[in-house]
């Protein structure tokens, strides 16, 4: 595995389900500004979680929600509706962790928050992969 990044940002729009050839995934967009003032600049990065069993952390992944995002980065170039060529950054998602909730991003609970919160302590780990390290994986 190569070209894997940790990114800290927050969603930009809620998460998608969707799916191809049977096989269902997560769509979303997370926002990662450094800087700050006339310095400040936003990168967008496109992320794809591949896992079947999403349906109890979809409802928590809304717009604003602050997660940390471990997965393999790969760069997409395709035609704008404009003609011209344009990148965007793909990332897989291997790891999602949730820093904050629907409730803290948005100023309103979501519906099953509160039995998410008692099942899950804040900061709720998810672990998105079955990756295991062999020691073949070991850099020395």
């Amino acid at each position: 595995m190569s070209n894997v990044i940790n990114i800290i940002g927050h969603l930009g729009r809620d998460a998608e389900a969707r799916d191809t050839n049977g096989r269902p995934f997560l769509t979303f967009s997370v926002a990662c500004s450094t800087g700050y003032g006339e310095r400040k600049v936003t990168s967008w990065f496109q992320c794809a979680l591949w896992r079947s069993s999403f349906d109890q952390l979809q409802p928590h992944l809304r717009k604003g929600v602050r997660v940390s995002v471990c997965g393999e980065l790969t760069l997409r170039q395709f035609k704008a509706r404009t003609g011209e060529t344009r990148t965007s950054v793909d990332l897989r998602v291997f790891d999602l962790e949730l820093l904050s909730s629907s409730q803290d991003s948005s100023g309103q609970s979501a519906e099953d928050d509160h039995v998410f919160a008692a099942v899950e302590p804040q900061p709720a780990r998810v672990v998105v992969s079955n990756h295991v390290e062999s020691p073949d994986d070991c850099p020395f």
